[in-house]
């Protein structure tokens, strides 16, 4: 069976196509064997994983830089961009409505666009040349991308930026060794084991950064469109002015200011919970299976310092002993007094 993938984005197609050129570079093939090899990347990689509307729409978003690369001065990338969403049109109508189609126009547009006005103020400062590049093209992605997402979801991640920085040195190696184990994978004997253990650990950090980003205090807010394009607008102006720096710690301000570090995650409230009560620590472990909580009547010994558990990490709470101890969806109990 051939592999399929659900969802891709034009970088992986850049990033397939882009191989193609440089793998042809270090063999000191000329511009046309170039690009009759990202051509051929490109028609494999298609072939490959499918005609599925999320691939033809990254494929055609990718032919705009080979376009490019083939008019030299005389076709402008945007112009390509263009020429492949008239295209994309007429091969199916039903795009002009779709936020996927809407996404990726807008991202290649952005980084076609913003992308050098971004990168020179950037580049002025000590940021290594990648990580500026790096932190242009999300910046750039994000500015025009988010008010789509603002006006289909409602609400936008702050994080983005930071989780594509990330795991960018992951991106690459993914496509490129997931292309070369999915097409080994059509042919007899295990051929994709190879592959797919050298791309685990870029796999490994791409879920650890999307984990840790998901779990920071302020991930996502609740935005409209106009509001969104009105804190990009500062951002822009922030950078193309010269201050980059200054507008990050702005931002960090901000962040700092809406996670309320000090404040404790909101409560679980304990009648949502299966709770278990005993008279004596000794009776816990007697707690029937699916308790949630198990609270001890027994007021002996002195308060405790730090967060009680079982050893299956059930809470166990003390309230004739410690006070009002609260527990938290992070896992977390808080006693009211800021013992622990």
């Amino acid at each position: 069976m051939t592999p399929k993938l659900q969802t891709i984005s034009g970088a992986n197609v850049a990033i397939v196509t882009s191989f193609a050129v440089i793998t042809c570079r270090l063999l000191t093939l000329g511009p046309r064997a170039q690009v009759a090899a990202a051509v051929g990347a490109l028609l494999g990689f298609v072939g490959l994983v499918g005609t599925e509307p999320s691939v033809l729409r990254a494929s055609v978003t990718g032919l705009v830089g080979l376009l490019a690369v083939l008019g030299s001065t005389r076709l402008e990338p945007i112009h390509g961009l263009c020429l492949a969403v008239i295209g994309l049109i007429l091969w199916d109508s039903d795009l002009a409505v779709s936020y996927g189609f809407a996404l990726s126009v807008a991202a290649t547009a952005g980084i076609i666009a913003l992308h050098p006005l971004l990168f020179r103020p950037l580049a002025r400062t000590r940021l290594p040349e990648i990580v500026a590049r790096a932190l242009a093209v999300a910046v750039s992605a994000d500015i025009v991308t988010l008010p789509i997402i603002a006006l289909m979801a409602g609400e936008v991640s702050v994080v983005s930026v930071l989780a594509n920085v990330l795991v960018a040195p992951a991106v690459a190696p993914v496509t490129v060794l997931g292309l070369i184990a999915a097409g080994l994978s059509l042919l007899p004997g295990p051929l994709a084991w190879l592959p797919l253990t050298l791309l685990e650990p870029c796999t490994w950090w791409i879920h650890t950064v999307a984990t840790w980003c998901a779990g920071l205090p302020v991930s996502t807010v609740q935005a409209e469109p106009v509001w969104v394009l009105i804190a990009y607008g500062w951002i822009i102006a922030g950078i193309v002015a010269g201050h980059p720096v200054k507008t990050v710690a702005v931002l960090l301000a901000w962040w700092i200011y809406a996670a309320d570090v000090t404040r404790p995650p909101p409560e679980i409230p304990l009648d949502t919970l299966q709770v278990h009560v005993v008279e004596k620590l000794e009776e816990v472990d007697s707690a029937p299976p699916g308790t949630q909580v198990i609270i001890v009547r027994d007021p002996a010994g002195s308060p405790a310092q730090r967060p009680t558990v079982t050893r299956d990490g059930v809470p166990v709470l003390f309230p004739d002993r410690d006070g009002e101890v609260t527990l938290h969806p992070d896992g977390t109990q808080h006693a009211r007094d800021g013992r622990f």
